[in-house]
Formats: structure tokens, C-alpha cells, sequence
């Protein structure tokens, strides 16, 4: 982990205990948060942009919320992805390999600068996301199948 990195990843993880309230769990380099009334989870995790450029960022803020796991690739549901990815204001829908050839995960994505993030700067997005997952979970589950994370966690 850079200095940078580290530093970004300290300043994230003030902001969600003192600024926020919330509690989290360290898995490897990412942030988990669980809700006891949602259904799914939010991870977040910050890491390098690459660039050398000193105009540009150089820590990125990845906030992710599972929708599905273990997914068939049905043509209905590739058109779907397609049709409906970019459709909310915080967050995007990916569409990611699943452990076989045969099943895919999706997930709401987001990205953030983390050089200058400020408490306010992660907790909309990530509140919307959240909002957004918990929602288009129980629909996606009821239209293609898969497993919600709220599903792999009682399990």
C-alpha cells in the first residue's frame, strides 16, 4: 500500500466510524458495512489511480454493493445489464465473473476521489448506493434467480 493509499484509507475509515457512526470490518485492504435492515452489504476500498501526473488524483474511493451472486448469464439478463447499467444517479450495475463458467455476480459499482474526499462526499453516495442495492436486489432475484448477499449470509 502507498503512503497515499494508507493515508486516503485512514481518512475513509474516520469518516464511516466518527463522522458516520458506523462499524466495519477489515477484510484484507477493503472496508465491509453490514445493515442489519438491508439485504445486502457495501465494501469499500481505496486504491492507487496510477498517475503521475500531480494535477490529477492519485487515490480512487471504490464503493461497491453486491445484487446477486451465482447468476445465470441468460440472454435476458445480459440485455438487461445493457439496457439498464448507467440508469442511477449513484452507482452502476457490473456484471463480473462467478466462481464456474457458468454463473456470474452483479454488483452496484461506484468511484470516488479519495485525495480530497470529505464526510458528506462518501455518505450520499454510499447511503444512495445502499438504498439502491436493498431495493434492485429483491427485483433482480425475482426476475433472473441468484442469491442475495442477505441469502449467502444466513446461509
Amino acid at each position: 500500500m502507498t503512503d497515499m493509499v494508507g493515508t486516503v484509507t485512514l481518512k475513509v475509515q474516520r469518516i464511516l466510524t466518527q463522522h458516520l457512526g458506523y462499524r466495519f470490518q477489515m477484510q484484507g485492504d477493503v472496508m465491509l458495512l453490514a445493515f442489519e435492515d438491508a439485504s445486502t452489504v457495501v465494501t469499500v476500498r481505496c486504491v492507487p489511480f496510477g498517475s503521475k501526473d500531480e494535477r490529477l488524483p492519485q487515490v480512487l474511493v471504490h464503493i461497491e454493493c453486491p445484487l446477486l451472486i451465482d447468476v445465470k448469464p441468460t440472454p435476458e439478463l445480459l440485455e438487461w445489464v445493457a439496457r439498464n447499467a448507467t440508469k442511477r444517479w449513484f452507482g452502476a450495475v457490473s456484471l463480473g465473473d462467478g466462481p464456474g463458467d457458468d454463473t456470474v455476480h452483479l454488483s452496484l459499482m461506484h468511484t470516488l476521489v479519495g485525495d480530497t474526499i470529505d464526510p458528506m462526499e462518501l455518505a450520499l453516495p454510499l447511503l444512495l448506493m445502499l438504498k439502491s442495492a436493498d431495493e434492485l436486489d429483491d427485483e433482480l432475484q425475482a426476475r433472473f434467480g441468484g442469491k442475495r448477499m442477505a441469502d449467502v449470509r444466513k446461509a
